[in-house]
């Protein structure tokens, strides 16, 4: 699946492949440190010709192209696949005069250029876990293109008096002196960028939102929205409460997924049951818009609808001081999935398989019925908030788990 983003600040769009490679925060220091240099240092208005070493979908090429002296940009990008949707990217705004794009080894290469930038695969092969995604672990990782062999290339294809620009982390910058040096290269200019990765709240800051709550504006509910949107987003996983139950394995599929939670099946044949058990929460009422489950998430890193329900809820919250609902996350799902984001609904699992449990808490307990629950899933909500007559029962469900998970 793809989508358009917009890179305002150059009045350009590109298209991303959402099971491809995304926006990186290193593309755009790179293309930030590289127009500053030209707006502010560099004098001579001879146009001159450009080279791209990974050009990947085409991100920093497509900010640098409004460079008034960049006659050409020529890129190089290895893989197949992305190649294709860079040249899509530079078709859709009209750049082909402009940029070139060359879809070989950087090896092969001929040719001498002005200058040279690249935002290079700098991991080193046993330095983590690769990616499951074969064109992530290309573009980041030393297996087609090393850091070495990187410097050899730039120093063959660039002209005398010509400069290179590269972003590296600081545990590789050792490495990248010794193969400057080893090709009689010289640093003209560092620039060590000590960001650490933070979450944009739009001016907000951790202690706007504890403020709120101290002042009895927001509730934890609604800040522990952002939170989870927010770590799902940065970094990927799963999201569970802490009253969701296990009782097996998460399934795998559910990781494969670009995002997953369980939400209201309209093709359910016992609504009535449910409906009976909790009027308010469980309705198929056509003007019900709580109808999905945020205790379990699942989502990928940099996943579209959790990026867009994390800005939806960060802009509400910079201008306002309460929610309008207890569940205003899920009626901000709802709103944007019916009117917006169709097409990225993930596959629809009754938000009852979850609940089970919880209808039976404090019911007899029959064998045969738990292991049909759990035949519909092993995820669990269940609730902090009952209370403690109930659990005087004597056989019920709340006594086996309680002495089966020692709870």
């Amino acid at each position: 699946m793809r989508y358009i983003e917009n890179l305002e600040s150059v009045n350009k769009k590109m298209i991303i492949d959402e099971n491809g490679l995304k926006i990186t925060q290193d593309a755009i220091l790179l293309s930030e440190f590289i127009k500053k240099y030209f707006n502010t240092k560099y004098k001579n208005k001879e146009k001159k010709t450009i080279l791209e070493i990974g050009a990947g979908q085409g991100i920093i090429t497509l900010l640098l192209s409004k460079i008034e002296i960049f006659e050409k940009i020529f890129a190089v990008e290895i893989q197949k696949d992305i190649f294709e949707i860079f040249k899509k990217n530079i078709k859709i705004n009209n750049l082909e005069e402009k940029i070139t794009s060359i879809n070989e080894d950087i090896k092969t290469i001929k040719g001498e250029y002005d200058f040279i930038f690249s935002n290079p695969p700098y991991k080193k092969i046993n330095s983590g876990k690769l990616p499951e995604n074969e064109a992530e672990q290309i573009s980041k990782y030393e297996i087609l293109l090393t850091l070495e062999e990187l410097f050899y290339e730039i120093k063959r294809l660039l002209k005398n008096y010509g400069e290179f620009f590269v972003i590296v982390p600081d545990d590789r910058l050792n490495d990248v002196f010794r193969y400057i040096y080893a090709n009689n290269m010289n640093i003209l200019s560092i620039e060590i960028n000590k960001y650490k990765k933070k979450i944009e709240f739009y001016n907000l800051d951790a202690i706007d939102f504890l403020k709120k709550i101290e002042n009895k504006k927001m509730i934890y509910a609604h800040f522990t929205d952002i939170i989870r949107l927010a770590l799902l987003y940065y970094y990927g996983g799963v999201w569970l409460d802490a009253t969701v139950l296990l009782t097996d394995n998460i399934p795998q599929k559910y990781f494969e997924m670009e995002y997953f939670m369980f939400q209201r099946d309209d093709n359910l044949k016992d609504k009535k049951k449910w409906e009976d058990f909790d009027s308010v929460y469980f309705s198929w009422d056509k003007d019900m818009r709580i109808r999905v489950m945020n205790s379990v998430i699942f989502a990928k890193k940099n996943s579209k609808v959790i990026k867009t329900l994390l800005d939806l809820l960060l802009i509400f919250w910079k201008d306002n001081e309460k929610a309008p609902k207890y569940f205003f996350f899920q009626i901000l799902y709802y709103e944007l999935m019916k009117n917006y984001y169709k097409k990225y609904q993930c596959e629809i699992i009754s938000d009852t398989y979850s609940h089970e449990l919880m209808r039976v808490w404090y019911e007899k307990y029959k064998e045969k019925e738990f292991e049909k629950i759990k035949e519909k899933t092993s995820i669990h909500k269940l609730s902090f908030k009952w209370g403690t007559a109930e659990e005087e029962y004597e056989n019920t469900y709340f006594r086996y788990l309680k002495k089966l998970y020692n709870i």
